[in-house]
């Protein structure tokens, strides 16, 4: 069974058990103060007796041989609260103890105080509803003042110690839910479901226009500009597969509420498909025109949903409008008869 653990750490006493495999003395480890539930416990049932340290973490936990390695680096692994070298033999009863943060590298994101809406948070995961002009991670041009820095900022505040690792971007002007992993393990552990496009991820955007159908498919492969390299544009020669699935949410006054659903993970994919198929979003100043009813792109990332590694869990989160996309929708509403 695997839990959440504190872990004092105790230096080598002689004679107790065998805490060094080999002779060799196991890499010392200080679990910092706010990290002690950072600590993954597994008791070592029959099936695992005589198992490596590596074996175990390998074949029953999954961690990869990037962070393998370093943890033979670092430590931060306690067989029955002694520090331990992943070549080490487990027995039935053992607890087996692996800090999560050991395998950090440093990111230099500093913690600030910024307000942000947390959605869920536990040892593995954190979901954010992002307000739009937030920058997600630390740029060549935004050193300070992105989200990662109020993340960090946030789990200092609860007294606590976690790593920040997206998994996976949005733009600085769309808001809505992003998730985050708080340690290279959970990142990895979640990874595939990123990879295979399976974890859920749904929009709500305010196109320009009406669109014909009432729901449907956009599959037109997407390229960089060539003359821009940080715009992209649809390329049938150069660009990529993408796919968006789209759905009519509501019709306004020469524009369109949809819900979609990225197929695919091309950087700004939602807003070059609609610019490319005459519907560009409601304040894309990049593929469409400004507008005075709102200062950004109409796009708000409102459906986010995983499996948790680690319970197995299905988690689903929905995040509503905000407040200026509200207000362009209501703007964007026709009048009733009685008042036209």
């Amino acid at each position: 069974m695997i839990t959440h653990s504190k872990v004092s750490h105790r230096p080598h006493q002689p004679g107790r058990g065998r805490a060094f495999a080999e002779n060799q003395p196991a890499p010392d480890f200080e679990i910092p103060p706010g990290g002690r539930d950072e600590v993954l416990r597994l008791k070592i049932g029959q099936a695992l007796n005589d198992w490596t340290v590596e074996e175990v973490m390998r074949k029953k936990l999954g961690f990869s041989e990037r962070l393998l390695t370093k943890y033979r680096q670092t430590g931060g692994v306690w067989r029955n609260g002694i520090p331990v070298r992943l070549i080490a033999h487990l027995h039935r009863g053992d607890l087996l103890d692996i800090y999560l943060l050991a395998a950090e590298k440093p990111t230099g994101i500093r913690p600030e105080s910024i307000p942000i809406d947390v959605v869920f948070a536990d040892r593995d995961y954190l979901v954010v509803n992002k307000p739009p002009t937030l920058v997600v991670h630390p740029t060549g041009r935004y050193q300070s003042g992105t989200l990662a820095n109020a993340v960090a900022g946030w789990w200092a505040q609860q007294g606590l110690v976690r790593a920040v690792h997206p998994m996976h971007r949005i733009d600085r002007q769309t808001s809505g839910l992003i998730l985050f992993a708080n340690s290279r393990y959970a990142h990895e552990r979640l990874a595939p479901q990123v990879d295979r496009h399976e974890m859920e991820r749904r929009y709500l955007a305010i196109v320009s226009g009406h669109l014909e159908e009432e729901e449907g498919e956009i599959d037109l492969p997407i390229g960089r500009q060539e003359a821009l390299p940080t715009r992209r544009r649809v390329s049938m020669q150069e660009g990529v597969p993408a796919v968006t699935r789209w759905k009519v949410r509501e019709r306004l006054e020469e524009a369109t509420v949809v819900e979609v659903q990225p197929l695919t993970g091309r950087t700004h994919q939602i807003r070059v498909h609609f610019a490319a198929i005459g519907h560009p979003l409601i304040g894309d100043r990049v593929y469409g025109q400004p507008s005075s009813l709102i200062d950004r792109q109409a796009l708000h990332s409102a459906v986010l949903g995983f499996i948790h590694p680690q319970t197995q869990e299905r988690l689903r989160f929905e995040a509503p409008l905000p407040e200026d996309m509200q207000r362009l929708v209501e703007a964007l509403r026709p009048l009733p008869e009685a008042l036209q």
